[in-house]
């Protein structure tokens, strides 16, 4: 993995974002997909998922003990959901500024080379 990819991902990220218009009024953007093109080459990309609605609020996973390998050479799209749901509480996104604004943790993406016996395989 190149170098700036690898410092971008070491970091959380938010996924959703406020900005205010020319009229001073606040929107809010939550991001609903991630777009995810692996290379062709002897490589896995891995996708691993946790996403932290709002401050506090628990770490809402893909449902999967191990990270999800995606192979070479394909177009992924994971969609994130509108709101998140626990047996106590629904997390929408923001209607007002909010300090915090829902983030994706960091090791969201990874990337694990082939096996010899994987690459001779194909």
């Amino acid at each position: 993995m190149c170098d700036w990819m690898h410092y971008e991902l070491s970091f959380d990220f938010y996924f959703i974002s406020c900005s205010t218009q020319v009229t001073g009024e606040q929107t809010f953007g939550q991001l609903m997909r991630i777009h995810v093109v692996t290379p062709k080459a002897p490589v896995y990309v891995t996708l691993n998922p946790r996403v932290q609605p709002a401050q506090n609020s628990p770490f809402f996973l893909a449902g999967n003990k191990t990270p999800i390998k995606l192979a070479p050479a394909i177009y992924w799209v994971l969609r994130l959901p509108y709101c998140y749901v626990t047996e106590e509480k629904i997390y929408t996104p923001p209607t007002e500024k909010d300090t915090f604004c829902g983030r994706i943790s960091k090791g969201l993406f990874d990337v694990v080379s082939m096996s010899r016996a994987e690459v001779e395989g194909s």
